[in-house]
């Protein structure tokens, strides 16, 4: 594997997209995955030929028409995804910090934490998370800063937010990993689309 030092000392872009984009573990594409996660996009309800409907035939046995069957899907892949978020974080996760009981700045950055996840609803998150991971294999959840918030008109000061990425919102998810395993740098392909047309971008950032 390259080192990030080797990859960005080439003079050619697009190498160095190429090397950014490798994957050394292979996921499974979300248009292959959402067919089996969605019940009306299971083959029973849209692979005629697999399975088609009933032919209406004469007595000699000439097809004068087709009658609709009843198809019939079920979720159990979607009812499953939603029982192992259940199960996991139904119970919220109990964020402890040791320094906090006898560190009186530790207690209060980490009083700071609390607040943040509680203001980003975490519980809620952390099962939003896990049906992702869950159903298209990966995300990345963004955190970043957003100064625009505003009360009764004023600004409300610095607020802690995040976005999530995922294969479904469009997102092309690129964690590139050294030989012994230790991220070293994570990029998000994109496309966006105006009225000049569609163009892809690539965000890199280290861990």
């Amino acid at each position: 594997m390259k080192s990030l030092e080797e990859i960005f000392s080439q003079d050619d872009i697009s190498k160095i997209v190429a090397d950014l984009k490798k994957k050394q573990i292979v996921v499974p594409a979300w248009s292959d995955l959402v067919k089996q996660y969605e019940p009306r996009l299971h083959d029973i309800m849209t692979n005629k030929e697999k399975y088609p409907d009933k032919a209406i035939k004469d007595e000699d046995g000439n097809i004068i028409k087709w009658e609709k069957v009843t198809r019939v899907c079920i979720g159990l892949q979607k009812l499953s995804v939603k029982r192992v978020s259940e199960f996991m974080f139904s119970t919220p996760i109990n964020t402890v910090c040791q320094d906090a009981k006898s560190d009186a700045m530790a207690k209060k950055q980490f009083d700071a934490i609390k607040n943040v996840l509680k203001k980003n609803k975490w519980n809620t998150l952390n099962k939003k998370r896990c049906k992702i991971v869950s159903s298209e294999c990966e995300q990345a959840t963004y955190w970043y800063v957003d100064e625009t918030v505003k009360e009764n008109g004023k600004s409300a000061g610095i607020r802690l937010k995040y976005d999530l990425y995922s294969p479904s919102r469009g997102d092309e998810l690129y964690p590139l990993f050294d030989d012994i395993g230790d991220m070293i740098a994570f990029s998000r392909n994109y496309e966006i689309e105006n009225e000049s047309g569609k163009k892809d971008f690539l965000e890199f950032a280290l861990p």
